[in-house]
């Protein structure tokens, strides 16, 4: 369940960032770009902002996303799933666009590199504090007179 929470608001901030990112390095003048050809050629043609734009907004998603992710399951895992999902469609996206190999690369590595920022932020929750709950129900000196 968190796994997918985190993807869900991966790809609601991934689109915000991309938003503004495309404010300040917009594609084309030409609003109309509804076909698969329109846009890959207003993206051969644009600079490297606008590649970056995408390429961040994907990792930036990811951390935001993973950082939800493990706050609800305290653990590792949904993370990675978060990650490797956005660095999935970060790849697929670039190479859709067909971007330049270093930008391929970076639309996969920048997911990845965030989940283990959103890994290292977020605490995991420890198993001594389950540990310490059950001590708490069953002290040590109840079981103090029973044989080994």
């Amino acid at each position: 369940m968190s796994s997918t929470a985190g993807i869900v608001v991966a790809f609601v901030a991934m689109a915000l960032f991309a938003w503004i990112g495309g404010s300040i390095f917009p594609i084309s003048g030409n609003a109309s770009l509804r076909e698969t050809d329109q846009i890959r050629a207003a993206f051969e043609m644009a600079g490297v902002g606008p590649k970056l734009v995408i390429i961040v907004s994907a990792a930036l998603g990811a951390l935001v996303g993973g950082v939800l992710a493990k706050w609800l399951s305290g653990s590792r895992g949904p993370v990675w799933a978060v990650a490797l999902f956005m660095a999935a469609y970060g790849f697929a996206n670039a190479f859709f666009l067909a971007m330049p190999p270093v930008m391929l690369l970076g639309a996969v590595v920048g997911p990845l590199l965030a989940g283990m920022i959103a890994e290292r932020v977020v605490p995991t929750r420890a198993l001594a504090e389950e540990d310490e709950d059950l001590a708490e129900e069953q002290p040590l000196e109840a079981h103090r007179d029973e044989p080994l």
